[in-house]
């Protein structure tokens, strides 16, 4: 996956002369220390929080979490019933100022592949 995403940012950099930025949002969020993200990975409070925030329709069935023994094997690193929709809002106002932070330090001379 990371060498497709590599490699289509770097035949659109070539191609049409264009600057890609890629954010991993687990990421910035742990860099500004938000969230611990050796135990809140995917699906789990923070991810949750902002998919409640955006539309809080798409978040169903948490008590299939309440009762399930074993949520890693369904793709949940975290727990969901932490989530709220005010938390995810902080999120991604967060996520936002940091990505405007990076865009505008960003220069054409310059090429990062950190992922």
């Amino acid at each position: 996956m990371k060498n497709s995403v590599t490699n289509a940012c770097n035949y659109l950099c070539r191609k049409y002369e264009v600057l890609i930025a890629v954010f991993h949002i687990s990421r910035i969020l742990k860099d500004l220390h938000l969230v611990d993200t050796s135990v809140d990975r995917h699906a789990g409070m923070w991810g949750t929080s902002i998919i409640m925030a955006i539309d809080s329709g798409l978040v169903k069935n948490l008590n299939f979490y309440r009762k399930c023994k074993e949520p890693h094997k369904y793709g949940v690193i975290g727990n969901p019933l932490k989530a709220l929709p005010s938390q995810g809002l902080k999120f991604i106002k967060a996520i936002i100022d940091y990505v405007e932070k990076c865009l505008k330090n960003l220069t054409a001379s310059k090429c990062y592949y950190n992922m």
